[in-house]
């Protein structure tokens, strides 16, 4: 397979970007495709006004399946079969199994929560807690609080 760049290009849609066959528009089945997270073979593209995620095979590169998403999905993650979703709207994080978007476990991100990483060490969340101004640490996958910094002003 040769690499690609994956793009969501919000109301223009998904593309992918090879050195072969230069743009190409893949249909996401999503009238807003604007967050994106590379999973277990696939890439898996968010729409926030539909409140769905499609899950796309990397060699088919057509929809596989939906999945619900939270309410103002402001980040998406993906490691070792799990998908994490932030919700700015509902101010949580959230653990779905990645290939059916089964929620498995939740907690409470902040006010209006702005972003989320994964550590490379793949076992810690970090996520900006907005307005609240704290930056929670928790742990994978169970989203269980490891620490909490509070700085000054919005956590961003």
């Amino acid at each position: 397979m040769e690499p690609a760049v994956w793009m969501a290009g919000g109301g223009k849609g998904l593309f992918v970007f090879t050195r072969g066959e230069g743009r190409v528009l893949v249909d996401s089945g999503l009238e807003w495709p604007g967050i994106l997270a590379r999973g277990q073979g696939q890439i898996i593209c968010a729409c926030e006004s539909q409140r769905q995620a499609a899950l796309i095979p990397l060699d088919e590169r057509k929809v596989q399946r939906f999945i619900p998403a939270p309410p103002g999905i402001e980040a998406m993650e993906a490691r070792n079969g799990y998908l994490y979703f932030l919700s700015g709207e509902t101010d949580s994080v959230l653990c779905c199994r990645e290939a059916t978007g089964e929620p498995l476990f939740g907690n409470k991100a902040g006010v209006y929560p702005r972003d989320m990483r994964l550590h490379p060490s793949r076992s810690l969340a970090v996520v900006a807690g907005g307005a609240s101004g704290d930056v929670c640490v928790y742990g994978l996958p169970g989203l269980e609080l490891v620490r909490r910094v509070t700085v000054p002003g919005i956590a961003c």
